[in-house]
């Protein structure tokens, strides 16, 4: 669909990279010479001959010139990735420089060997807060249109310092700042930061005007909602068509079947061990286990619930059933990280403040204890022995090394996992995508019959009142009765 867009260039995302090498190359040689790499090193790909053509498809800067009433005038497009992406990748065959470096050099030798270039625009890929600092510290830097934080921003024509309302109201929780944001180096120079949130949901549009000198001197702006009331395009209608006859038909194909209901949403594994929960995170466990080769031992996995949309009824299902309950398509990755950081993992997946960031978990027993305050409710966590012949669970140590399974989503940090991306020791990122391995786990163990086997024991608070007191564990719940007569009557009931 990109080839139906008139881009004039583009840059790499993180994701461009989920699916290494073999995924990027095609990719590229599909969309055509349009990308700029400037902070991306392809010495590292072994074959000389594809490294040449990576450096082609996607060299540090592009230069466009166009007439203007000044003369012609010349821009260069540059582009930069977060360097993040690096701890990503299975193969180190990319490496991932600096921004404000990559693009700092790149400048200066552009000014020396091309001087009638004297605008510079950066198209980015490491987030809103990075663009700030990219922007108050790379020299004769004018523009940046950036992305990954899925920042939005909107224009303010009455005060160019504070968001305005967006074009759906209910986005105004989202605003973060104005469009453009305004940035000056401490040379008196102005920088323009540009992101339009995401999904596609809005068109990004900023008209620059540039002085004899090519400095910034004005702007306007013209963000636009895009609806379901603007004509569709028909050549890209068309395009589409084959492809969605294709998809209606996969989604109807029956791939397992279950013998007991697969419970599964935000709410139903959120504070609860659910058994969509543990089917998932057993897949993943198991997938690494068969499918790994050469992959470092992996005792544990885990994904967050909000990753997990709906349940699935007992019986034959569809593709279309799966792709409904796991909508989220993402990578795995090896986390490889100390205990320390595993429990400060499930300590904060405990946070009611955050819809969705429970976690489920395979290869961990863990006891919550809800009655305590946030940052100590992690009672116990018990992890498959590293060294015993048969499965066991010990003790996690703060101070061991583990290797835990999960996807690029929380690896990178997300849902406020921050102590992941920075306390990892490294990830390795596989290029299996969450719907495919469920899928072979699925169609290998069907039917299925995946049960409740107490990996997570939540403690609740008392519940008192003047008849009754109850306390909760996953796996004992104690019922206190007081009789009219005084006498106390107590049963134990095993659930």
């Amino acid at each position: 669909m990109i080839k139906h867009m008139p881009y004039t260039a583009l840059t790499l995302g993180d994701a461009e990279f989920t699916d290494g090498i073999d995924g990027l190359v095609p990719f590229l040689r599909a969309i055509g010479e349009i990308f700029v790499c400037t902070n991306i090193d392809f010495s590292g790909v072994a074959n000389v001959t594809l490294q040449e053509e990576l450096r082609r498809l996607c060299p540090r800067h592009r230069i466009v010139s166009y007439d203007s009433l000044l003369g012609p005038r010349h821009v260069c497009l540059l582009g930069y990735t977060t360097p993040l992406t690096q701890k990503l990748m299975f193969d180190k065959w990319a490496h991932f420089e600096n921004e404000e470096e990559a693009l700092t050099r790149e400048i200066k030798q552009l000014r020396v060997a091309r001087p009638e270039v004297k605008i510079f625009v950066a198209l980015g890929h490491s987030g809103y807060e990075r663009d700030k600092q990219i922007a108050h510290r790379v020299p004769s830097l004018d523009v940046i249109i950036g992305g990954h934080s899925h920042t939005l921003l909107w224009p303010n024509i009455r005060n160019r310092q504070v968001a305005g309302v967006p074009d759906d109201p209910h986005d105004q929780q989202f605003a973060k700042d104005v469009y453009p944001t305004t940035v000056i180096q401490p040379s008196g120079r102005v920088v323009l930061i540009a992101q339009m949130y995401k999904h596609g949901k809005y068109l990004g549009v900023l008209n620059v005007t540039f002085n004899a000198d090519d400095e910034v001197t004005d702007f306007y702006t013209g963000p636009v909602l895009l609806t379901d009331e603007m004509s569709a395009d028909a050549e890209t209608e068309n395009s589409l068509d084959k492809y969605r006859q294709e998809m209606r038909r996969r989604q109807q194909q029956v791939i397992g079947s279950t013998r007991v209901e697969l419970v599964g949403s935000v709410q139903e594994c959120t504070y609860t061990e659910c058994n969509l929960g543990n089917l998932m995170t057993d897949a993943m466990l198991w997938h690494v286990r068969h499918y790994g080769t050469g992959m470092p031992h992996t005792l544990a996995a885990v994904v967050n619930a909000g990753a997990i949309k709906r349940g699935i009824k007992p019986g034959k299902f569809k593709m279309a059933d799966i792709t409904a309950s796991l909508p989220y398509p993402d990578t795995l990755n090896i986390v490889k990280v100390r205990g320390s950081t595993v429990r400060k993992m499930l300590e904060h997946s405990l946070d009611e403040n955050k819809e969705g960031i429970f976690l489920q978990i395979s290869g961990m027993r863990v006891r919550y204890n809800m009655t305590k305050p946030l940052g100590e409710r992690v009672v116990s966590v018990r992890i498959l022995c590293q060294t015993c012949v048969t499965p066991e669970y010990e003790p996690l140590n703060d101070t061991t090394i583990y290797h835990i399974a999960m996807f690029t989503f929380l690896a990178v940090g997300n849902d406020g996992f921050t102590m992941l991306k920075q306390e990892m020791l490294s990830s390795q990122q596989r290029h299996d995508v969450s719907l495919d391995i469920v899928l072979t786990y699925v169609r290998r163990f069907s039917p299925l019959h995946p049960y409740l086997d107490g990996r997570i024991d939540i403690v609740t608070e008392p519940v008192l009142n003047n008849t009754a007191t109850q306390q909760y564990s996953s796996r004992t719940m104690w019922v206190v009765a007081v009789a009219a007569g005084g006498a106390v009557l107590s049963a134990m009931l095993l659930v």
